[in-house]
C-alpha cells in the first residue's frame, strides 16, 4: 500500500527517493553457506578460489584463483570470465564473453551459485514501497 508521500512516477521509480539511484548486489550461494557482496559503481568483483578474490569460492581445481568478474555500471551488471579457460554458466548456459546479467539471473561458478539484483539505493528513513 502507498501513501502520498511514496508513490511510484511513470517510469516506474520510487518518488521518495528522487534521484532513482540504484545500487546492485550479488546473492552467493555455496554448500550450506549463503552470502551476500554489494557491487560497486565501475569496479570490476573477482569472483575465485584466490586469497585477493571479492566473492571467494575456495573449491580450486574447479575455481581458478580469478575466475570470473562482475562490473556493475550503475545502469547494468555485466559478467565476463577473467581467465580463458574459466568456466560460468548464466541460466545454464556457458558464457565466454562479456554479457549482461538482469536481476534474478543465475550464475554458476564451480559447485557455487550466485544471483544478481538490482534496487533502489536505501532512503534516510521511512518505507518505500515495493
Amino acid at each position: 500500500m502507498l501513501n502520498s508521500s511514496q508513490t511510484r512516477g511513470g517510469d516506474g521509480r520510487d518518488s521518495s527517493n528522487p534521484t532513482g539511484e540504484l545500487r546492485a548486489f550479488v546473492a552467493a550461494r555455496l554448500g550450506g553457506h549463503s552470502w551476500v557482496v554489494d557491487l560497486v559503481p565501475n569496479y570490476e568483483l573477482s569472483v575465485g578460489s584466490g586469497a585477493h578474490s571479492d566473492v571467494r569460492i575456495d573449491v580450486p581445481p574447479q575455481v581458478l584463483p580469478r575466475h570470473a568478474i562482475l562490473i556493475w555500471t550503475g545502469e547494468q551488471v555485466l559478467l565476463a570470465p577473467a581467465e580463458g579457460d574459466a568456466t560460468i554458466e548464466l541460466n545454464g548456459a556457458r558464457v565466454t564473453e562479456r554479457t549482461r546479467v538482469t536481476p534474478g539471473d543465475e550464475i554458476r561458478v564451480g559447485p557455487a551459485a550466485l544471483v544478481v539484483n538490482i534496487t533502489l539505493a536505501p532512503i534516510r528513513k521511512g518505507r518505500r514501497s515495493l
